[in-house]
């Protein structure tokens, strides 16, 4: 059980207000992942990711998140678990992508990129992720048909926040 959260900054100047917001997202989220926790955020102030994580399938650093490719075009933060991860990697394996971890997180990331919106669609599992493409300023957030993993978000003029717990975001 790990903890996501995120904000994108419409009109807020102030950067350490939004840094600081971001921090207590994440401990408020430490609970739900007590293996590793840190931020990420654009150059422009825009976007903002936290992450806390508890390790389950990749043990290593590889799987921390927010989780950047290679290429530094999308950053995901992530939880929940894949169960069909197995067969999405062989099928990127054989479409010559080089993986660099054993970690779920680093498929859906892959995945999205060569797949885009519609490979949610071949996911099966619990799940609630956001990817930001950070060349386009876009995010995208989804979570399991059924909801097993929560969701919550806030929205107003100057910012949309969301989190895997209320009471990050109060």
């Amino acid at each position: 059980m790990c903890g996501i959260s995120g904000i994108l900054n419409f009109k807020i100047k102030d950067d350490n207000f939004l840094l600081d917001l971001i921090k207590n997202f994440n401990r408020d989220l430490k609970h739900r992942g007590p293996n590793n926790s840190d931020i990420w955020h654009d150059k422009n102030n825009y976007c903002y990711l936290g992450h806390t994580r508890l390790s389950i399938l990749d043990l290593s650093n590889k799987g921390n998140q927010p989780m950047i490719d290679r290429d530094k075009k999308f950053v995901i933060s992530f939880n929940g678990e894949i169960y069909n991860f197995r067969e999405i990697r062989k099928t990127l394996i054989s479409l010559g992508i080089k993986l660099s971890s054993s970690s779920d997180t680093e498929i859906l990331l892959e995945g999205f990129k060569i797949f885009g919106k519609s490979f949610i669609h071949h996911l099966d599992g619990m799940f609630a992720f956001a990817i930001y493409d950070i060349e386009e300023q876009k995010l995208y957030i989804y979570r399991d048909r059924a909801g097993e993993k929560p969701l919550y978000y806030v929205y107003n003029e100057n910012l949309f926040a969301f989190s895997s717990e209320f009471k990050s975001l109060l």
